[in-house]
């Protein structure tokens, strides 16, 4: 065992495609908790990081054009609150307005060439500290946030990809708001006793952005009644 490592620390798996990817995710307060997680594990090649007791964690979404020369920033969020080893499904959803850190994740995505829709997450620490996570090079679950602001990053990519340059139009201004992930949110929150009913509806109705509810269409939140024992 390493002994020079800083405890908790956190265990993943290198690659998704190894392992048990989520199920190999474990917190460990000491040495001894580290020696029970290997049993577990499957991947045959562990990252071991020092697990940040964050206040709060961060994503950007957005997308690039140009081998990574031209950057759109679409929405960022932040949880609503945190769990432990897990990501939350209830946000604040605001505009992207740190400048310095824009220009960093342009170096970033310009130094690897990358063109495509991607997420970028950090965690936050308990001294506003911001410690970079992952960048994931594809759509992720809260580029929705983004259709809900106005600004569908799929569509503007493939747009700005055809025309060789980002409309400057496209970046539209909106007011914050929140959004949830409402079938992981009422398993947590409801189910577990965390707020009542009546409480989690009224942030359900407050949000602006839900992740199967949409009165344009309708086919997945039904789709989740008739098969709402499986989601269980």
């Amino acid at each position: 065992m390493p002994k020079n490592l800083v405890y908790p620390v956190i265990t993943k798996d290198i690659s998704p495609n190894s392992g048990s990817w989520k199920a190999d995710v474990h917190i460990c307060e000491n040495e001894e908790e580290l020696k029970t997680a290997y049993k577990e594990i499957t991947s045959p090649i562990v990252q071991i990081q020092h697990f940040v007791d964050k206040k709060n964690e961060y994503a950007i979404e957005g997308f690039t054009i140009n081998h990574g020369k031209d950057i759109f920033f679409g929405t960022t969020l932040t949880w609503k609150y945190l769990i432990k080893g897990y990501y939350s499904p209830y946000h604040d959803v605001t505009s992207f307005k740190n400048q310095e850190m824009g220009k960093k994740l342009k170096d970033l995505f310009e130094e690897i060439g990358f063109e495509g829709i991607f997420e970028v997450e950090f965690l936050i620490d308990k001294d506003d500290t911001f410690y970079f996570l992952e960048a994931n090079f594809r759509a992720s679950a809260w580029n929705y946030s983004s259709t809900v602001a106005g600004m569908p990053l799929s569509f503007l990519w493939v747009k700005s990809m055809n025309t060789g340059c980002i409309d400057p139009n496209d970046k539209k201004e909106f007011e914050d708001f929140t959004d949830m992930s409402e079938v992981i949110d009422y398993g947590i929150r409801v189910e577990k006793g965390k707020v009542s009913l009546a409480e989690w509806l009224r942030d359900f109705k407050a949000a602006k952005g839900t992740y199967y509810y949409n009165e344009n269409d309708m086919a997945p939140f039904e789709y989740l009644f008739e098969h709402w024992n499986e989601y269980k």
